[in-house]
């Protein structure tokens, strides 16, 4: 050092700011100069340089000028410094930079100067601490935090702007510093460094930002993740990433004997024990096995833990203020000491007395411990034991050996540190007088503990290989029994099967031939069901799904006679013209349906037991050609029974009515086991016809969950039916049930009636071996909002036997709840009723509807026939078992074009290639169809906007008290400038 610089130190120490000018305007001298801090050389000794006397002092070892004037509040010296470009971050021998010994004096204008030439706010001296830790001054904190707020923003702006350019260097550069940025950081618009990649295509620099743990599934201001903000494909599949979800449902109990202090008897030993967040202490251990004589007990929720030198740092009492040895070696009996301060605000003292190892582990558990009690105390639901997973349990022998090593290497990282700590603290003086004991016993410490780790973690290593190879036995053997469970259920099924043939055979032989529950299970197509409830997910899964060949067998049924009027009532033919195009409608189809026998069901099934089969693909083979929106429509095949309750006067009379439009809106679902097509979303459907005096409007509302909408209307009679409705599909093995939700109102305007019901459950049985076959069961309550009556109509299940299979029995009853009229019937035959006063007509009634060889619809005296559905065409077996409404549904006529919506289900070349017998050529438009629509999807999620349907709105309504969707009435202004293209 030479004497400029020794002048220089000690102008800055005592505040010769004129002094420092010259010194520095001069030239020749290190403006970082420390003073007196040499490297010892014993090979070459050297005089003793001449210093002045403020020189020796120990507060000038290792010191620049700039610490002095800082640790000194000289502002102007400071001044003049950070003008001559002296390091505003150097840092001295024990780690302090000259903010450090600023903060700590409290001199406000001094740190106020030092952040103005950006000093960093966030360097660790040697006692582990920051500028901000080291003051006890108000004002000092504040602008300290706001300079630490202020340059981490400016280190996340810089990390989105480099990533914004594609700048890979200066994103490691900033990632891999001292004081890199918040990785996970947001600018305005909520999006993060991958987000800016992502809709970049930056994809080197997405790797490297999901190297170093960005949170992948952080969402911006939009809702849109970084996934859905792409527009590459390769960049999508990168960033298809699925964390797993690591949620730690239980902690291990750990136990063992520790000191407690207390305030008489000091250190007391204790077992302890900890378990489930709890805090046990027992006089032994024998105690604590019996449960017996438990001294004390605490809850662990938001406790915190401090290592006694920690809570002294926090104390403001400061180790190394002085450099003393002595001191510092001093610290080392608060290792084995920590605090617990619980919730009610307590606070325990404990001691380890078996060495820093015993004590970390101690910490591990305590830790563990707080933050389960704490998660799960703050949940809003409690987790019953039940619902523990084992796949969460812990494992113990490997949980064990990593909490062994988990304590000793943070043994090991304390020892390490404390040696650099201790060295650091050292003097030159210090060095030459010896201390190489000293520093052979830590290393030797260090070696040790080093060797201790290296043998937990192979032993850890040992125990990983060996739970490998049990899981992978374990797997073997669970793929075994899976195949053997399959094959014995395939066995079952099949010898059901027979039982239930040989069944029916001795049944039949007593029975008449026309046995009604005997048609309705063997006339079956064997092919899967779509009820009007079964729907695909259409933006999923292959549609060309494995398949399997079964035995040919029959599926036609006898063709039963037409169709008559039904006492004296207006008879509805499907024949009349339509609305919009003056000509006949078709009584069939364009092509006959391919035969299903050769495909199974089950072979697409058999891995969704117990899943929701709505998000699931199904071969194009088992569809029908219609919509789903088209297979509501056909509850209006039946639509004159509405008409006609709309002429009635009395209330009972029309609530009855209603109810038997309810039994007859699933009649064409008797043999019709082929699902519709999956309506896309937007996808419509217009059916007007003048000849039954109706005109119908459906849509697709949404997509994930399913919903349709539909509204229908009869001009004439001014009646209104609004529903929605949702499936919820689920596949038990052997059978697949449906339960819809959604809800139906119909409106008489003439009368002020407003009748509300919900659908009735339904399934579909054989999936497995043998021919499938439908039945409706459940309660279904119809309510009229004006009047209070109510019809209940109670759908039978089959039944072992079949017995009761499609039979409904129900009852009307006034506001007073006093039963008026009884009703019995078929939901796939007829449907009639009787007073309920009338106890003979009651009796008739039973004996009519439970007869097993009806072979006209006449009823006895005293009983209304209200309604019997209509015989299907000679060629509906070969036609899906459609009816000839069905048939008509789809067909599309060149008038229609200039009538009906662009998103009309006619309109579908999937749809329409199957009608004419193009299997092939229909499951390549239902693929392509499903493409376009996935991309449409994305296309809306990267731009952040929601679906709004066209012609309906989701809103409260007033008698069901929930939002229902409800129609905008627009559609038949036919302006279609709006309707997304989706086909």
């Amino acid at each position: 050092m030479t004497e400029q610089e020794d002048a220089l130190l000690l102008a800055s120490r005592q505040g010769h700011s004129d002094i420092v000018f010259k010194i520095l305007s001069a030239g020749g001298v290190d403006i970082n100069c420390k003073g007196n801090f040499k490297v010892y050389q014993p090979e070459k000794p050297k005089p003793k340089p001449k210093v002045t006397k403020k020189g020796k002092q120990k507060s000038n070892l290792g010191w620049t000028p700039l610490h002095l004037a800082s640790y000194f509040g000289h502002q102007d010296v400071v001044e003049t410094l950070l003008k001559f470009n002296a390091d505003v971050n150097v840092i001295n021998g024990m780690g302090d930079t000259p903010l450090h010994r600023a903060a700590f004096t409290g001199r406000t204008d001094v740190v106020l100067s030092l952040l103005h030439y950006n000093a960093d706010v966030s360097i660790i001296n040697g006692e582990g601490r920051t500028p901000l830790l080291m003051t006890d001054c108000p004002e000092v904190k504040k602008l300290i935090a706001a300079a630490e707020k202020s340059q981490q923003l400016s280190r996340n702006v810089a990390l989105l702007q480099a990533t914004t350019d594609g700048d890979l260097q200066t994103v490691k550069s900033l990632l891999s510093s001292t004081n890199p940025p918040n990785i996970n950081c947001q600018n305005l618009l909520g999006n993060t460094a991958l987000h800016c990649a992502s809709f970049r295509g930056h994809k080197e620099i997405a790797v490297f930002l999901l190297q170093n743990g960005i949170d992948s599934t952080i969402k911006n201001n939009r809702g849109l993740s970084a996934l859905e903000l792409s527009r590459d494909p390769k960049m999508r599949q990168l960033l298809d990433i699925h964390p797993l979800q690591t949620v730690q449902k239980t902690v291990e109990r750990f136990e063992g004997y520790i000191m407690k202090k207390s305030r008489f008897f000091g250190w007391k030993k204790h077992w302890v024990i900890l378990e489930r967040g709890i805090l046990s202490a027992f006089h032994t251990r024998a105690d604590a096995a019996s449960g017996l004589r438990r001294q004390f007990f605490k809850y662990l929720d938001h406790a915190k833990i401090l290592m006694l030198h920690e809570w002294k740092q926090n104390q403001n009492f400061h180790f190394f203020e002085y450099h003393n040895i002595n001191t510092f070696f001093a610290n080392q009996e608060f290792d084995q000491k920590f605090k617990i301060q619980f919730s009610d605000h307590t606070v325990y003292f404990f001691m380890t007395n078996l060495g820093q190892v015993d004590c970390q582990r101690w910490l591990n558990a305590l830790n563990e411990h707080c933050a389960y009690s704490t998660h799960y105390t703050s949940q809003p639901h409690i987790i019953l034991t039940d619902e523990l997973d084992e796949d969460y349990m812990p494992l113990g022998c490997i949980d064990d050996a990593l909490k062994n090593a988990k304590a000793q290497q943070q043994v090991l990282g304390q020892q390490v540190s404390s040696l650099a700590l201790y060295f650091n603290s050292l003097s030159d003086q210090q060095i030459r007088q010896g201390t190489a004991t000293t520093l052979r016993m830590k290393l030797s410490e260090i070696v040790s503990s080093s060797q201790e780790v290296s043998s937990t973690l192979k032993h850890c290593l040992t125990i990983l290989m060996q739970q490998e190879e049990v899981r992978r036995v374990q797997l073997q053997e669970e793929a075994e029994k899976r195949r053997v469970l399959e094959d014995a259920l395939h066995v079952l099924a099949t010898e059901h099967f027979v039982l239930e043939q040989s069944v029916r055979h001795k049944m039949n032989s007593h029975d008449d031939a026309m046995d009604v529950f005997y048609d309705a299970t063997e006339a079956m197509s064997d092919c899967e069901y779509g009820g009007p409830f079964f729907k695909e997910d259409s933006s999923n899964g292959d549609s060309n799904s494995g398949i399997q060949q079964l035995d040919e067998r029959e599926v036609c049924e006898n063709i039963k006679e037409e169709c008559r009027p039904v006492n004296g009532e207006l008879q509805m033919s499907d024949s009349m013209t339509h609305s919009n195009t003056i000509s006949n409608h078709r009584r069939q189809l364009p092509h006959t349906m391919h035969s299903r026998n050769e495909f199974s069901i089950w072979s697409v099934l058999k891995q969704a037991v117990g899943k929701d089969l709505s998000k699931m693909t199904m071969p194009v083979i088992f569809n029908e050609p219609i919509s789903f929106l088209q297979r509501i429509a056909e509850y209006m095949d039946y639509g004159f029974i509405m008409q006609k309750a709309a002429n009635l006067p009395d209330p009972i009379d029309r609530i009855v009515e209603v109810a038997v439009f309810v039994m007859s809106c699933n009649a064409s679902t008797e043999d019709r086991v082929g699902k519709p097509f999956n309506p896309l979303l937007g996808e419509t459907y217009e059916l007007i016809r003048e000849d039954m005096d109706f005109r119908l409007i459906a849509e697709q509302v949404s997509h994930h969950p399913p919903i349709s909408a539909i509204y229908a209307e009869c001009p004439k009679s001014g009646i209104e039916m609004t529903m929605s409705m949702q499936p919820d599909i689920k596949f038990w093995g052997k059978s697949v049930e449906v339960k819809p939700k959604g809800h139906v109102i119909i409106k008489i305007p003439k009368y002020n009636d407003v009748y509300t019901f919900s659908y009735v459950s339904s399934g579909i049985h054989n999936v497995i071996i043998g021919n499938l076959w439908i039945e409706m069961y459940g309660v279904c309550e119809i309510t009229n909002q004006n009047t209070g009556d109510r019809a209940i109509l109670n759908f039978k299940p089959a039944g072992w036997f079949g017995k009761d299979l499609n039979k409904v029995d129900g009852y009307v009853v006034d506001k007073k709840g006093v039963k008026k009229k009884l009703i019995k019937g078929n939901w796939a035959k007829f449907a009639c009723s009787c007073p309920a006063d009338d106890e003979n007509a009651a009796l008739a009634l039973n004996a009519w509807c439970t007869s097993r060889t009806i072979n006209d619809f006449t009823p006895p005296a005293g009983v209304t026939l209200h309604w019997k559905v209509k015989s299907k065409p000679k060629c509906s077996a070969e036609m899906y078992n459609m009816t000839e409404f069905a048939m008509g549904l789809n067909e599309l006529l060149p008038e229609h074009e200039n009538v009906i919506a662009p998103t009309d289900s006619r309109y579908r070349l999937d749809m329409r290639c199957l009608e004419n017998g193009d299997i092939e050529g229909a499951a390549a438009e239902k693929q392509k169809l499903e493409e376009a629509q996935r991309e449409r999807r994305k296309l809306m999620h990267s731009s952040g906007e929601i679906w709004i349907p066209m012609w309906f709105s989701l809103e409260e309504n007033e008698y069901l008290k929930c939002k229902e969707w409800s129609y905008n009435h627009k559609y038949f202004k036919r302006n279609y400038r709006d309707c997304v293209q989706i086909y």
